[in-house]
C-alpha cells in the first residue's frame, strides 16, 4: 500500500483505537494498538469505467475481464487513494452498473471467445460428486459472462439444498433469479422456505431471537466495562450464556439444561476491572432449521488459558457438539468477536499469534457449523502484539480491541467492522477479501509517523477519551438495507461515534452523520436501519434522514435494549414492554407473546445458576 493510503488506514485506527475507554476517564490516554492493512497489487485507473470501454471496443473490455478475472481474481486495487477493492469485485460492481444494452454487447464479445472453455470447466465439475456449493459458487465467480454461469448457480443451490444447508441454498438460488434463471417449481419452494427461515417468518407465533429485556447497563457509558449478557429465545425456551455457563430455561420458569466446562483456571475471572474498558457481551447465533433452532454458537472464554474460543450446543439439550478449543488448527486463534452463524459457514474475527510473538494477523474466519473446522481464513491485516487477552501488562488500547461484535452476513457477503477504523467485505463462501474502506478520510494535516508503518517500528499515538455515546454502544454490527434495488451497508461502529453507509457492492462512499440521534444500530427492519437509545428512529438507507421516530411518554424511559422480531420492534420501557410497526414506527398490540426474564427467576434453581454465572444483577432495569 502506497504512503499515502497507508497513513490513512493506520491515523483512522489510531484515533479510534481507544473505543472502549470509560466516560470518566477525561485523561489523554495511550493507544498501544498499531494496523497495518493489506497491501495493494493491481493498479486500476481511478476514472476507469467498463461501460466507456464497451462503448470503444466490447472485445477490449471482455478482453479486461477476462484477464483480471483468469490471471488476478483476488488482486487489490487501491481506489482514489482511499478504498481497497479486488479485482473480482471490480469487475462485479462494473457488471451490476451496465445498462441492459451494454451487459449484451460485452457478453457476446467474452462469450464469443472463451464461453466454449467455459462450458467444458463446466461439464467438468458437474461431473464430480464430491463438488461442493462453493465449487459452484466459485465457477460463477471465474465466469459471470458465461452461458453456464447460471447453470452452475443452480447446481450450487440444488447441492447446499441436498447438504441441508438453507442459507447456501438461498444465496444460489437467488443470485441465479437475479440473473434471469426461471426456477422450476420445486427450486422455487425451497427458496421461499429458505427466505422464511432467514427472515424468521418460519417461527409464526413463536418468537425467535435476541430477547427484548431489562439490562442493568443499558444507555449507562459507566457500565460498558461490565458483560453484557443477551438472552436468546426459540419458542419455549430462553438461553442464556456466561463465562462458564450456558443454560437453556423453559418460559414457564423450570429449567431444560445447563453447560459448564469440566475445568476452570481460578485466575480466570469474570469481569474486567472498571477501569479497563469494554467488557465481554456474550449473544447468541442459532443454526435453524423449519421448525426451530438446532444448534446454539457462542464465544466463551477458554478456560485453561487466557485466549477466547467458539463452541457449539445441541439446542434441545446443552449436548457440547464441538469446541474450538480441543480443534488444532485454532491453536494459534484467539476469537474476539461475537459468532454468527450463516448454514453451514459459522463467521467470527480472530487474532493469529505467530508461535514465536510479534506482529499478529486480523483474520475473519469460517467455522464448519457441524464439527468446527477451519473452511478458509481471510486476512485483514497485521497487529503489532501488545499483549493477549485480559493481560494486565497490555494497555487500555489493546484491551478494548478484544470485544468486537459479530460480524453481518447478507446474500454471498460477510461485511465487520474490526475496530481498525474501515469497513471490510469478505466473500462468504470462498473467504477473499472483497474490499476495504476507512469510515471517513483523514483530518487535513493529521500526523502520520506515529503509526507503523511496515519495515518501521511500531509507536503510539496521544489520544483523547471517546464521548458518552460511543460508550452506549453494546454491539457495532452492520447491517444491510435496500433502497430500490440497492443493498447499502450501514455501520455505526464502536470505534468510532458517527454513522456510515456504502454501496455494498464496492465499498464506495455514500454519506455518514458524524453525531446520530440515537448512538446504537439494532438491526434493520423493513429495508430500514433501526437506532436506539434513550428513543428508537429509523432512518432512510439511501441518505440517512430520520424517516420515524419514537420516544416514550414523559416520565418513562426504555430500560433494555429494543429487539427486533420480523417486522416489529419489542421495547422494554418502565411501563411495560412496547411493540412498534416497524414500517412506520407507531405503536401496536403485542405482535408476539415475549418471555418475561423475571417470571423465570421465582425458579430457585434457575435463579441460582443466574447468580452463579454473573447474569442476574444485570437483568433489571439501569439504576437499580
Amino acid at each position: 500500500m502506497n504512503l499515502s493510503s497507508r497513513y490513512l488506514f493506520c491515523t483512522l485506527f489510531a484515533i479510534a483505537g481507544v473505543a472502549g475507554l470509560p466516560a470518566a476517564a477525561a485523561l489523554k490516554q495511550r493507544a498501544n494498538v498499531q494496523y497495518d492493512p493489506p497491501d495493494e497489487s493491481l493498479q486500476i485507473a481511478r476514472d476507469l469505467n467498463l461501460a466507456d470501454e464497451i462503448h470503444k471496443d466490447p472485445v477490449a473490455a471482455a478482453l479486461r475481464v477476462e484477464l483480471l478475472l483468469k490471471d488476478r481474481p483476488d488482486a487489490l486495487a487501491l481506489l482514489k487513494s482511499v478504498e481497497l477493492i479486488s479485482a473480482t469485485m471490480w469487475v462485479e460492481s462494473q457488471l451490476q452498473a451496465l445498462n441492459l444494452t451494454d451487459r449484451a454487447a460485452i457478453t457476446a464479445a467474452w462469450r464469443q471467445a472463451n464461453d466454449a472453455a467455459a462450458q467444458e470447466a463446466y461439464a467438468a465439475l458437474n461431473a464430480r460428486s464430491a463438488a461442493s456449493p462453493s465449487d459452484f459458487y466459485a465457477f460463477w465467480r471465474r465466469y459471470p459472462l458465461s452461458s453456464a454461469a447460471v447453470k452452475a448457480l443452480l447446481a450450487g443451490g440444488d447441492r447446499a439444498l441436498l447438504a441441508g444447508d438453507f442459507a447456501g441454498e438461498m444465496v444460489c438460488f437467488s443470485l441465479a433469479k437475479t440473473l434471469g434463471a426461471d426456477l422450476n417449481a420445486g427450486r422455487a419452494v425451497q427458496l421461499a422456505l429458505a427466505q422464511q427461515i432467514e427472515s424468521g417468518s418460519n417461527a409464526g407465533s413463536r418468537y425467535h431471537g435476541a430477547l427484548a429485556f431489562d439490562a442493568s447497563w443499558y444507555g449507562r457509558a459507566d457500565a460498558a466495562s461490565t458483560s453484557h449478557y443477551i438472552p436468546f429465545v426459540d419458542g419455549n425456551l430462553t438461553f442464556f450464556a456466561s463465562q462458564r455457563q450456558m443454560m437453556a430455561v423453559r418460559n414457564t420458569g423450570e429449567l431444560a439444561w445447563t453447560w459448564q466446562p469440566p475445568r476452570w483456571s481460578r485466575d480466570s475471572a469474570s469481569d474486567r476491572p472498571s477501569n479497563a474498558g469494554r467488557d465481554q457481551t456474550f449473544a447468541i447465533s442459532t443454526l435453524d432449521s423449519a421448525e426451530s433452532a438446532q444448534i446454539l454458537f457462542v464465544r466463551q472464554p477458554n478456560p485453561i488459558n487466557r485466549d477466547n474460543c467458539i463452541r457449539a450446543f445441541r439446542a434441545a439439550d446443552g449436548r457440547l457438539v464441538w469446541s474450538s478449543e480441543n480443534l488444532k488448527l485454532t491453536d494459534d486463534l484467539t476469537f474476539i468477536s461475537n459468532p454468527v452463524a450463516a448454514g453451514r459457514f459459522v463467521y467470527a474475527v480472530a487474532l493469529a499469534f505467530p508461535p514465536g510473538g510479534g506482529t499478529s494477523e486480523l483474520q475473519l474466519v469460517a467455522l464448519d457449523a457441524m464439527d468446527g473446522a477451519i473452511l478458509w481464513r481471510c486476512g485483514l491485516g497485521e497487529i503489532a502484539e501488545i499483549g493477549r487477552w485480559r493481560d494486565a501488562t497490555a494497555g487500555r488500547g489493546w484491551d478494548n480491541f478484544w470485544e468486537q461484535s459479530a460480524p453481518c452476513v447478507w446474500g454471498d457477503h460477510v461485511y465487520l467492522t474490526p475496530h481498525v477504523g474501515a469497513a471490510f467485505c469478505v466473500g462468504r463462501f470462498d473467504g477473499k477479501l472483497q474490499w476495504a474502506r476507512p469510515y471517513q478520510e483523514p483530518k487535513a494535516g493529521a500526523e502520520a509517523e506515529p503509526f507503523k508503518r511496515k519495515g518501521r517500528a511500531a509507536k503510539t499515538a496521544e489520544i483523547e477519551a471517546v464521548s458518552d455515546s460511543q460508550m452506549l454502544r453494546f454491539t457495532g454490527a452492520p447491517v444491510v438495507a435496500i433502497d430500490t434495488g440497492r443493498p447499502i451497508l450501514v455501520v455505526a461502529p464502536q470505534d468510532s461515534k458517527g454513522v456510515y453507509a456504502f454501496d455494498a457492492l464496492s465499498g464506495a462512499a455514500l454519506w455518514n452523520d458524524a453525531d446520530p440521534q440515537a448512538p446504537v444500530l439494532i438491526g434493520a427492519a423493513g429495508d430500514r436501519p433501526i437506532f436506539a437509545g434513550a428513543f428508537v428512529t429509523a432512518v432512510r438507507p439511501a441518505d440517512g434522514k430520520t424517516a420515524w421516530r419514537w420516544a416514550p411518554e414523559k416520565q418513562v424511559a426504555i430500560t433494555g435494549p429494543p429487539a427486533i422480531v420480523r417486522d416489529a420492534i419489542a421495547i422494554p420501557t418502565s411501563r411495560g414492554m412496547q411493540w412498534l410497526n416497524a414500517a412506520d414506527g407507531k405503536p401496536i398490540n403485542a405482535a408476539i407473546a415475549t418471555p418475561s426474564v423475571h417470571a423465570m427467576l421465582v425458579n430457585e434453581n434457575v435463579r441460582r445458576l443466574l447468580d452463579d454465572s454473573h447474569i442476574r444483577p444485570t437483568l433489571q432495569p439501569p439504576g437499580r
